[in-house]
């Protein structure tokens, strides 16, 4: 097994997290979207216009991991965060799954706005899987058939837990404590086995596939993160913040307009 400094060290050699803060790389995160959820999956219809995008883009932040070595993004993330101007606004949790949320353990409603929001549309590109009988999952491991050499291959399988800390270190960026997510059971238990603890809220249901509601706060994260994982989320949090400014800011939609919305999803 790698040791944390190692994991960060060759992490850092062949990927780099990068925050979407311009319009093209919105764009490269709808697209990854595109061939992963509406071409490959097929758990979207194709929109004709290569992204897949929704209405929770609005109010949301996009990270993406890039593949140094093909000079390419393998997968994206967003975190959605509820602007405090429009009260109406949802989670994409509670907009398809809200019976799934068990009420009695995290009510969302009565959540402060402005301190929490959902991790989603996680997507790895396919080249970026290793097993064959992971490639019907968004966050599958990679396949075996590629030209990468074996030791980026062997990083590979860590990508989904790369991109949940890349959506986990914008989140704390922008000063969000509290984080929901809707994911396979499967993964989520994989998450748990990592040492990201996430707490099922709910029943799984069938959407997209089976899926359970999930949360986390920022002190479960980083009481549960073994000394690997903690290095490797400092490694994307460290990129990350060199990208980050206040203007960029989720709760900043004036500049998330400027840059994004009105391109991509129109004035509101």
């Amino acid at each position: 097994m790698m040791s944390a400094d190692e994991l960060g060290k060759h992490f850092r050699q062949y990927f780099r997290p990068v925050l979407a803060a311009t319009h093209s790389l919105v764009v490269e995160a709808h697209r990854i979207r595109y061939d992963v959820y509406c071409k490959e999956m097929k758990f979207e219809d194709d929109p004709g216009n290569f992204m897949e995008i929704d209405e929770f883009d609005y109010y949301a932040q996009h990270g993406l991991i890039s593949h140094k070595g093909s000079q390419s993004f393998c997968g994206c993330v967003r975190l959605v965060v509820p602007p405090l101007s429009n009260r109406f606004a949802k989670l994409p949790i509670e907009k398809h799954c809200s019976n799934a949320i068990d009420k009695n353990v995290i009510d969302i409603s009565k959540m402060e706005r402005g301190t929490f929001g959902e991790i989603s549309r996680l997507a790895v590109r396919s080249q970026f899987r290793r097993r064959n009988t992971d490639a019907k999952t968004p966050s599958g491991a990679p396949p075996t058939k590629s030209s990468f050499q074996e030791n980026e291959r062997r990083h590979f399988p860590q990508l989904a837990v790369a991109l949940y800390l890349t959506g986990a270190a914008i989140a704390m960026l922008n000063n969000i404590r509290h984080v929901f997510a809707m994911m396979e059971p499967r993964l989520a238990k994989h998450m748990n086995y990592q040492g990201i603890m996430f707490q099922q809220i709910g029943p799984a249901v069938d959407y997209h596939g089976i899926r359970a509601p999930y949360y986390i706060n920022d002190k479960a994260l980083f009481e549960g993160l073994p000394p690997v994982l903690h290095t490797l989320y400092t490694v994307i949090y460290e990129e990350l913040r060199e990208q980050f400014s206040p203007e960029l800011s989720v709760h900043n939609l004036s500049h998330q307009e400027e840059i994004t919305h009105n391109h991509l999803y129109g004035s509101k």
